[in-house]
């Protein structure tokens, strides 16, 4: 049976009496091969987050106040009452890369 654990991980089981200490033989530590199976074979301490767990639920953030905004100045270049939106003009106005002025004009354009 091939053995493979993290060295953090033996000797946390050491530290926590899981497993006996090892020997330290030229600055390594080696531990009997019984010893190392018999951890292997037993049940991990933790098991992760158990399914349909609240605790990650994603979190609401706050509507960006520019999205209405730039709609309403999409509906105005639109309709020919206002100049055309674009992100460079977007980046300019709002002090952004431009790439976050695609995202706005996206937005805003599924939002209004």
């Amino acid at each position: 049976m091939p053995v493979s654990s993290c060295t953090k991980t033996i000797h946390l089981d050491v530290t926590a009496g899981r497993i006996p200490p090892g020997i330290e033989l030229h600055g390594r530590w080696w531990w009997t091969r019984e010893a190392a199976e018999a951890r292997a074979v037993r049940p991990a301490q933790y098991k992760g987050r158990t399914p349909g767990a609240t605790d990650r639920a994603p979190r609401r953030t706050p509507p960006d106040p520019r999205v209405p905004e730039v709609a309403a100045a999409l509906t105005a270049a639109h309709t020919g009452d206002g100049p055309a939106v674009t992100a460079s003009s977007l980046a300019t106005l709002y002090g952004i890369s431009t790439r976050t002025a695609e995202r706005l004009i996206a937005k805003a354009r599924t939002t209004g």
